[in-house]
């Protein structure tokens, strides 16, 4: 049941782009609203963070048993995908990405800078970024996006079901944002979160890329229980591209530019890649396990 609610969510989100995850957001924005900008008392808010999570799991356990028993599979179904709608990407991220690719294919670094804050990537406010910083800032923004919004959500949700996706997704709003201590212990449990996760992905990188330079590029990484996931993924991601990757950006001008969109359709097809192979592993557990 919870491979074909991801199915269904993956391809609805892909090719509608909802703007349910947004409204998800700002729901959660309202809902901690009164943590914001605020210091925290204590230095340590990880077991409250576990607490809030194992209630958001015992909620969900009991909503969806109450709708098997009485909206039997068809209902349940039909909750799983829209709960994945509310967790799965960024209506409006896909536009942006192409307003970026299309600034950067005219040559308009200024366009292109804009568009990359407005991605997530993190740029200097007041100081000039030469153009092999803004697109690997990008690129790296674009996994980060990718993983976070899709990778995670769909891997703890066919670990834990709805449940799994909604502790991942509050988890990393909480770390992202203005939270004080509360975001620091958050993403501390993010940490742990994402350390499987994180792993696997690279590996899948590997199969879908160059094997030997993505292990010689984030071998080191992988064995590093301390690393952070975001740049382990984007060192996996780079070696698995060898010459089409991001932090392999050479030559000014035209060569620049061309390289550069070339770099951006590489990366994009070795997560496309990635996602398949994802799918393809999460039903052939679904099958051994019926």
């Amino acid at each position: 049941m919870y491979f074909l609610s991801m199915v269904i969510a993956c391809l609805a989100q892909q090719k509608l782009d909802l703007p349910l995850s947004l409204r998800f957001d700002d729901f959660l924005a309202g809902l901690f609203r009164r943590f914001a900008n605020k210091p925290n008392k204590s230095t340590d808010l990880i077991y409250l963070l576990i607490l809030l999570h194992t209630c958001v799991a015992l909620v969900c356990f009991v909503v969806m048993l109450f709708i098997g028993q009485f909206l039997w599979g068809t209902g349940a179904l039909a909750i799983q995908v829209l709960v994945l709608l509310c967790l799965l990407g960024a209506g409006g991220y896909r536009e942006l990405l192409h307003g970026y690719s299309e600034s950067w294919g005219r040559g308009d670094m200024q366009g292109a800078t804009y568009k990359a804050r407005m991605l997530g990537a993190l740029l200097p406010v007041h100081q000039d970024v030469s153009a092999e910083g803004v697109h690997q800032a990008t690129s790296r923004a674009f996994l980060d996006h990718l993983y976070q919004r899709f990778f995670s959500v769909l891997f703890w949700f066919f670990i834990a079901g709805p449940a799994g996706g909604l502790i991942v997704r509050l988890n990393q709003h909480l770390a992202s944002k203005s939270y004080g201590t509360l975001a620091e212990s958050a993403g501390a449990l993010n940490h742990l979160i994402d350390w499987l996760p994180s792993r696997l992905l690279v590996m899948t990188f590997a199969m879908g890329g160059n094997f030997t330079g993505c292990f010689k590029q984030a071998g080191a990484m992988l064995r590093d229980p301390s690393a952070d996931s975001g740049t382990l993924i984007f060192a996996g991601a780079c070696g698995a591209l060898g010459q089409q990757a991001p932090d392999q950006l050479n030559g000014k001008g035209l060569v620049a530019i061309s390289a550069g969109q070339a770099s951006l359709e590489a990366l994009r097809g070795l997560t496309n890649r990635s996602l398949a192979i994802w799918m393809a592993g999460f039903a052939l557990i679904a099958i051994v396990l019926a």
